[in-house]
């Protein structure tokens, strides 16, 4: 008895069929297909009705990071790294200049209510 490959099956006697088992492969390929089509047009009519998402301007404003694959996104953010320097900023300090401390950082903004903005930058750090 000879092996075949599945797309080499050849029909089985009184029939021009394929075996049940091969049958069963292909009706879950096509099923698979199928989704894989459903969940690509469904990506793509959500991409289409969200707005465009605004990119901050503190990192790497390539690519987006969520389809961004390991190497591209190393290079992305070296790249953005080596801008920083390059422009006289340490991209990771190891000590933060503060402008403020917690305790007068609660007192002066207490009075927003939540959700709310300020229109001054501060800076705390610590607890």
């Amino acid at each position: 008895m000879s092996r075949h490959r599945p797309d080499e099956v050849k029909p089985i006697e009184g029939g021009e069929g394929l075996s049940k088992n091969e049958q069963k492969r292909r009706a879950k390929q096509a099923e698979k297909e199928r989704l894989a089509a459903e969940k690509a047009a469904a990506k793509k009519e959500a991409a289409a009705a969200a707005p465009e998402k605004k990119k901050k301007d503190d990192g790497p404003a390539l690519e987006d990071d969520d389809e961004v694959p390991p190497e591209k996104y190393f290079e992305n953010r070296l790249a953005w790294c080596n801008k920083a320097k390059s422009a006289g900023t340490n991209p990771y300090p190891h000590k933060f200049q503060t402008t403020t401390q917690l305790p007068a950082y609660q007192e002066k903004y207490s009075g927003i209510e939540p959700g709310g903005f300020a229109d001054a930058v501060e800076s705390v750090a610590g607890a």
